[in-house]
């Protein structure tokens, strides 16, 4: 196919072509932006130009009269009413059109509301109210059909007032299924719960405590493993060195004499650098807790051993009250 030079590319030569209702009749230039612009014959007879841009789209081009012969509904019928005209165009750029209705009263109708079927007359074929009765007076109602329910009222107070005596337990919309009846796993005693606290298994907070009182070691909710929880300080051989290590000093303070005081069993080694001594009753001396403090407060917990117990125990008898 030939080209015709132009600015930039060459452009494409569509000179007889029909586009949609357009024939391309000549070319006239080029746009700003360098697109060839066509002088184009529409199917009406008006005669216009386009960009090579819009030509190239083939479906729906015209003059303009293809959109509007499609939006324009002069003359169609809707239900009763025949549009004769476009009215104005209001709020949010809604077209009204000005229609007939088949009992001649013409009224400006939205055409939306048209389409889609909302609007079948002018009014005159509005369905013939039916008598009902206020659920609550009894009061006579005027009302549509399609406003016709189960329950009416007349007034928000008749509303407020059946609901409140009528929609409540198992005939209001919220009802879940009220209360059930379970056992305490603690104490047996029976007691009501909601339908949603279903899973509750005790009557109380104080049930649930005697309960998890008794979840011990692999059993408890915090266990982790027995490394943990079990440590040797806690053990039945560590309890028995303490004993041991008390009775060798009568449970008398090596340092203040005291027996009259909370007496405790110290490492002569520190605790966590001789793992081998932990146990070891040689290891252990008798201080009661004002002079065990006091000694670790001036000498440490590392790097202490025989040599600091012994300046301790032969310093001057420091100023301290130790019995109870």
């Amino acid at each position: 196919m030939s080209t015709l030079s132009n600015v930039g590319r060459p452009a494409k030569n569509i000179l007889g072509d029909k586009i949609g209702l357009l024939t391309v009749l000549k070319r006239c230039g080029s746009t700003d932006k360098g697109a060839s612009l066509w002088k184009c014959l529409c199917d009406c007879g008006n005669i216009i130009m386009r960009d090579s841009g819009y030509l190239s789209v083939v479906e729906n081009r015209s003059c303009g009269c293809y959109l509007k012969s499609k939006y324009d509904i002069t003359g169609q019928k809707f239900n009763r009413l025949t549009a004769i005209r476009l009215d104005y165009i209001g709020g949010r750029c809604k077209e009204y059109w000005l229609c007939k209705c088949d009992c001649g009263v013409e009224k400006s109708v939205r055409k939306d509301s048209l389409k889609n079927g909302g609007a079948q007359s002018c009014g005159c074929i509005i369905p013939s109210k039916v008598e009902v009765n206020c659920s609550q007076c009894g009061k006579k109602l005027e009302r549509r059909p399609s406003e016709v329910h189960d329950i009416m009222y007349c007034s928000p107070e008749c509303k407020s007032k059946w609901q409140s005596e009528n929609n409540k337990g198992e005939n209001s919309h919220r009802y879940k299924g009220g209360k059930i009846t379970k056992t305490c796993l603690s104490c047996g005693v029976e007691f009501k719960v909601w339908i949603k606290d279903i899973d509750q298994k005790y009557c109380s907070s104080k049930c649930y405590g005697i309960y998890l009182s008794t979840l011990i070691g692999e059993d408890s909710p915090s266990w982790k493993n027995a490394q943990y929880y079990q440590k040797q300080r806690k053990s039945i051989e560590y309890k028995e060195w303490r004993i041991k290590v008390l009775t060798r000093y009568e449970h008398t303070c090596q340092k203040c004499g005291t027996d009259n005081a909370w007496i405790q069993a110290h490492h002569i080694k520190p605790y966590a650098g001789y793992k081998e001594l932990r146990l070891d009753v040689d290891n252990g001396i008798a201080l009661c807790k004002k002079c065990h403090d006091y000694f670790h407060s001036n000498y440490g917990k590392v790097n202490i051993g025989e040599a600091e117990l012994s300046h301790f125990l032969a310093e001057d008898q420091v100023e301290i009250n130790c019995t109870k």
